[in-house]
């Protein structure tokens, strides 16, 4: 028999070896996965929102609304009724009961004392709202009147100011929890009617609740549609974002002084006009 027929067996069984090799390699680096897929949080469905605010200026708000974009059977039923207008959507995300998650940076440059609203969604006067704020530099839950039982829910952590932190509030529609910089410092019962579909960032004092306004930055505001896991929380508060590359929208705009009038003359001036001296 040649003998090239004889190694035959031989590398055979290399090419196997090889090949459980590449399947146990993968079968680990699967393993080795799963925890970082468990960690790396979904798809926000707003945001990321970059602000700055004046202690004594205003505050932002933005819409929060699905898209509204109709598919086939809704177009021609909005035909049939005569209409080219797209009927308005409300965002499941708002209801009673909904799960979501609010998470955000934000840096103070001074101690926050008294009582003041960082963000969160729908009008923080009305009966229910989703609020993060601070009081005496701590963080705090506001779910609205309704819930004025519970009051302002404040965490049990100082923060240092002059540093980022990250906050988040996370609720499975019966439960909020609240989280500073990955740990959990609140945690409180919720029974909540829909919210209203705006995001308010550093909103103004509200009376019997926040008697200040926030000053000073939020970044990387997300929206989250459900709740996430305290392990993803904490990944996102490991991480934090480059913040001196961040570009910021200001709340309270600034306006330079402009020149109305023309400057200056039109033409050259007359020499008979110019200054004289005497040689």
């Amino acid at each position: 028999m040649p003998k090239h027929f004889t190694l035959i067996p031989a590398v055979l069984l290399q090419i196997r070896a090889r090949a459980g090799l590449r399947a146990a390699v993968a079968l680990v680096a699967a393993a080795l996965a799963v925890p970082v897929l468990a960690q790396t949080p979904p798809l926000a469905a707003y945001g990321p929102f970059n602000a700055v605010f004046l202690a004594d200026g205003s505050g932002l708000n933005k819409p929060l609304s699905p898209s509204t974009s109709l598919d086939g059977l809704e177009a021609v039923a909005t035909t049939i009724q005569g209409s080219n207008q797209q009927p308005a959507m409300q965002d499941p995300l708002l209801a009673g009961r909904a799960s979501w998650t609010l998470g955000f940076w934000f840096e103070a440059p001074q101690p926050e004392q008294g009582t003041s609203l960082l963000a969160g969604m729908g009008d923080p006067a009305a009966e229910d709202a989703r609020f993060i704020g601070i009081e005496n530099n701590r963080l705090g839950l506001w779910l609205g009147r309704a819930q004025s039982s519970a009051g302002f829910v404040v965490g049990d952590r100082a923060l240092d100011a002059g540093k980022w932190h990250y906050a988040a509030a996370v609720s499975d529609g019966e439960h909020v929890v609240l989280y500073a910089d990955g740990q959990q410092v609140a945690a409180s019962a919720l029974a909540q009617g829909g919210v209203a579909a705006v995001l308010e960032m550093a909103p103004p004092p509200l009376v019997d609740v926040a008697a200040s306004h926030f000053g000073g930055k939020i970044e990387a505001l997300r929206i989250y549609r459900g709740a996430l896991t305290a392990e993803q929380v904490k990944a996102i508060a490991g991480a934090p974002p480059e913040f001196s590359l961040a570009t910021y929208e200001e709340a309270t705009q600034h306006w330079p002084v402009q020149t109305r009038s023309q400057a200056g003359y039109s033409a050259p001036q007359d020499p008979s006009i110019w200054p004289h001296g005497k040689a």
